[in-house]
């Protein structure tokens, strides 16, 4: 279980691992897209998340350990 401001998050939950920093050990996850779209910006990602219903479902494309899953 991960510690720090991420412990229980919604991204915990589904698996994520917090992008530390390059080159400090593992980096962890960088979402690279949600439900098919393209992630241009945080911000962007941040607005279609806020525009979900609470426990709606979404797809993402994770770039983990020099490959997309």
């Amino acid at each position: 279980m991960e510690t720090g401001p991420f412990r229980e998050s919604p991204a915990e939950q589904a698996g994520l691992t917090p992008f530390q920093r390059l080159g400090e050990g593992v980096p962890g996850d960088v979402i690279t897209a949600v439900d098919g779209r393209r992630v241009k910006s945080l911000e962007e990602m941040v607005g279609y998340f806020n525009g979900l219903e609470p426990g709606e479902m979404v797809t993402l494309s994770v770039f983990r350990d020099q490959r997309t899953i």
